[in-house]
């Protein structure tokens, strides 16, 4: 039998049970109105049994009163500061959910679906001075009257299976965020924190990354739902209990943040509520560097247990293994680009190789053809660069060379094409640019070049006109040293 099968009939079960005791009740006491002591208590007695043996607390209500409560329930509702014999605690609890963290989200539901004629099941896991209790709350109808229903069971032995939940949750949200194009570790921060929240394990979850500058940078930061501090950033004089973490480079619990808030060489842990808070942090170490932080906070004194902290390390490591293989990700994807641009791209000036220029060109030939539409291709030669580099040494002359390409990229457009032909010879190449414009293109790097001290010379060609790059190579280079020759002459 597997472990949904098995908490299916668990649930059954109970339901049968509860349901037959609000039947009794109904038929015994509502509708016939025998007053007959002996035998209701003598089936409370039984019915109590039974619910003792299952280990569950148990209160049910109608519109009216509590028909039914008992010792295990107020026990497991006291550890989370709900007397549920309080009426007047109880009415405000559903008034305002949101005045007990722990349990807000059950007490909204309740205050929803309490009036609503519907069945209704939901089911929480909340941590609970360190047990775990999982809270069931029904609404149920019986003989044409409707009751709530709350039940609370200990779980902590079975805490093995709530683990396996998280862990297995946690890597299906991972692996299918890290398989993005671009990770956001906002997003992933919340689900993380949704599913500790989910069982009551935090109401603080934070992920810090230490920036190169030594900063803090926090990618995720939430406190509560609508206190969210995602993006801050602390400097590297901050001595908080997330740089403490990080710079030592060691797991470290606070069970009071008040009482033990001071930490050694000057670290402390600043608090923004007034409030005591149990924090545990655990560094993101991978190759022998402390790169972040993975931190857990609740409210109280002493909150975790040892198998809730357990369970954080697995989630730390989990989280550690993701960054780690987006970091790794990443610098092979930037070495694979870095080695193909150095497959297309002159190494010095920046400017795309000859060899990538003729694959270049000739897709474009090829595609000009096609659409009828014009490509203009520019041979430019830098004038007297040889006497330059005679001059001025050949590492001036590489300036001369890496400047004037600078210039050439400020002044076209992403679709255009520098290359470097070779030594001082550049080619650039204006796709679906007829020779009118591509001459005023010229003519503003020309200008641009001249504040840079830069002559060149230059022809220009409509490269539709020729069948071979060859025979553009030899057109477009006569037409360069025609504008040479005039220069020279000049």
């Amino acid at each position: 039998m597997n472990e949904s099968t098995s908490s299916y009939l668990a649930l059954l079960i109970l339901l049968i049970l509860i349901t037959s005791f609000i039947i009794y009740i109904h038929v015994r006491v509502v509708k016939k109105r025998k007053d007959d002591h002996t035998e209701k208590e003598r089936f409370l007695s039984m019915f109590g049994s039974v619910i003792e043996a299952q280990n569950l607390g148990l209160v049910i209500w109608d519109k009216k009163d509590i028909v039914y409560i008992n010792a295990r329930i107020i026990a497991h509702l006291k550890d989370a500061q709900i007397d549920i014999r309080d009426r007047q605690q109880v009415r405000k609890l559903l008034e305002n959910p949101d005045s007990n963290l722990l349990f807000y989200d059950v007490l909204g539901t309740i205050k929803e679906k309490a009036n609503v004629d519907e069945d209704f099941t939901q089911v929480w896991t909340k941590e609970i001075e360190k047990k775990f209790i999982e809270v069931t709350y029904m609404r149920k109808n019986c003989i044409g009257l409707y009751y709530n229903i709350v039940t609370t069971r200990d779980i902590s032995m079975e805490f093995s299976v709530i683990e396996n939940k998280i862990l297995n949750e946690l890597i299906n949200i991972l692996s299918e965020e890290i398989s993005k194009d671009n990770i956001d570790l906002k997003e992933i921060g919340e689900k993380i924190r949704t599913l500790l929240v989910q069982y009551s394990l935090v109401d603080i979850f934070a992920i810090a990354l230490l920036e190169p500058n030594g900063e803090i940078y926090y990618p995720y930061f939430k406190y509560g739902d609508t206190d969210d501090r995602s993006g801050m950033r602390y400097s590297s004089e901050r001595k908080n209990f997330t740089r403490y973490v990080i710079d030592k480079g060691m797991k470290t619990l606070i069970r009071d943040s008040k009482k033990n808030g001071e930490l050694p060489d000057g670290y402390r842990v600043f608090t923004i509520y007034d409030k005591a808070f149990t924090d545990y942090g655990v560094p993101i170490i991978y190759r022998n560097i402390s790169r972040g932080a993975v931190l857990f906070e609740k409210t109280g004194v002493d909150q975790f247990s040892e198998s809730t902290i357990s369970l954080f390390d697995k989630v730390a490591s989990i989280i550690t293994l993701a960054l780690s293989f987006v970091d790794t990700l990443q610098e092979v994807q930037y070495e694979r680009k870095r080695f193909f641009e150095l497959s297309i791209k002159d190494y010095l000036t920046g400017a795309y190789s000859r060899r990538f220029l003729e694959q270049y060109l000739e897709k474009e030939m090829n595609k000009s053809k096609r659409t009828n539409r014009p490509i203009s291709v520019v041979f430019i030669d830098i004038d007297k660069f040889k006497e330059i580099n005679d001059k001025f040494g050949h590492v001036y002359g590489d300036v001369v060379l890496k400047t004037f390409v600078e210039v050439i990229n400020r002044n076209i457009r992403a679709m255009d094409l520098i290359a470097r032909y070779g030594g001082d010879e550049f080619i650039l190449v204006f796709p679906e640019t007829d020779i009118t414009h591509a001459h005023n293109v010229m003519d503003r790097i020309l200008e641009s070049l001249s504040k840079e001290k830069i002559s060149i010379s230059f022809g220009i060609i409509d490269a539709t006109a020729f069948d071979s790059i060859e025979e553009v190579y030899k057109e477009v280079d006569n037409r360069m040293y025609g504008m040479k020759r005039r220069n020279e002459g000049c």
